[in-house]
């Protein structure tokens, strides 16, 4: 990990619970699994009351409220997306050790950490409480006239401004993913040269049996398709950006493993969305 053989052996465990920027550490379920001590400072916890508990369980609010679920649904963009996410801004109420609910104003970056595989093993969060601040703007107003004030509010209304498009490209996210999953066609997103199965309606899988299809490819998924023309058509779209227009195209697949192969007749389009998304649709 160090370069600098001055640095080597250095205690890992030891130089996170040291730094004094706040980060705790969760499962892509949401578990807590580590901390440290700037942690357990900002947000007046000790570490065997949160350890092992959903970040929900450990920081309650209503499931229904904005906070909650702009928090829920960052950290699940991490997992799906595999990429870091900035949270600018967000309000989130916290307990006090008095018992008494605070809202407090927090900015938080949530980081995927890969395991061996590639996959999303552990989301680490790094947030920065910033309710004096806030408070401070606030209270101030529009009489604030100091440059470095003036600076600070106008970050703060960029942060909320990014914060509302991302809620509703998130919102309008979740509608597309309603409608696609309940589109009476039988529908799956492919990705890469391999075909990799993003995602498949509801429809889609009835076709083809039960199966596991997201995470696989083509041909992982439907061994029982080598040799047939739907693999060749597939290939192609990816490889010209074409659509394939398949009209009575026949298709032999299993509904369950060991069940014999049943002919389906395929009317319909193989083409190419996006950019390294091709798509087939029936």
């Amino acid at each position: 990990m160090f370069t600098n053989a001055g640095v080597q052996g250095t205690d890992i465990a030891a130089l996170f619970n040291a730094v004094p920027n706040p980060y705790v550490i969760l499962t892509p379920e949401f578990i807590i699994v580590g901390m440290n001590e700037a942690y357990l400072r900002v947000t007046m916890r000790r570490r065997e009351d949160i350890l092992g508990l959903s970040m929900f369980e450990a920081f309650p609010s209503d499931p229904a409220s904005a906070s909650n679920q702009m928090l829920r649904a960052s950290l699940e963009r991490v997992i799906r997306n595999r990429a870091r996410e900035d949270l600018p801004f967000i309000p989130y109420p916290i307990q006090r050790p008095d018992g008494v609910m605070e809202m407090r104003y927090w900015s938080a970056t949530h980081t995927p950490l890969f395991g061996p595989d590639g996959s999303v093993r552990h989301v680490v969060q790094h947030t920065v409480d910033v309710t004096e601040l806030h408070n401070l703007r606030v209270s101030l107003g529009a009489t604030a006239s100091s440059p470095t004030l003036l600076i600070e509010g106008e970050l703060f209304d960029r942060a909320e401004a990014v914060q509302e498009a991302n809620t509703k490209l998130d919102r309008e996210r979740r509608r597309l993913q309603t409608l696609f999953e309940q589109a009476p066609a039988f529908t799956a997103v492919l990705r890469g040269p391999d075909h990799l199965v993003e995602l498949a309606n509801a429809a889609y899988l009835r076709l083809v049996g039960d199966r596991p299809l997201v995470g696989l490819t083509v041909r992982e998924a439907f061994p029982e398709l080598a040799g047939q023309p739907v693999l060749d058509a597939l290939d192609r779209a990816y490889r010209t950006g074409e659509a394939f227009v398949a009209h009575g195209l026949s298709v032999m697949l299993r509904r369950a493993p060991g069940l014999p192969l049943e002919e389906h007749m395929q009317g319909g389009i193989i083409g190419w969305k996006q950019a390294g998304f091709p798509t087939e649709r029936g």
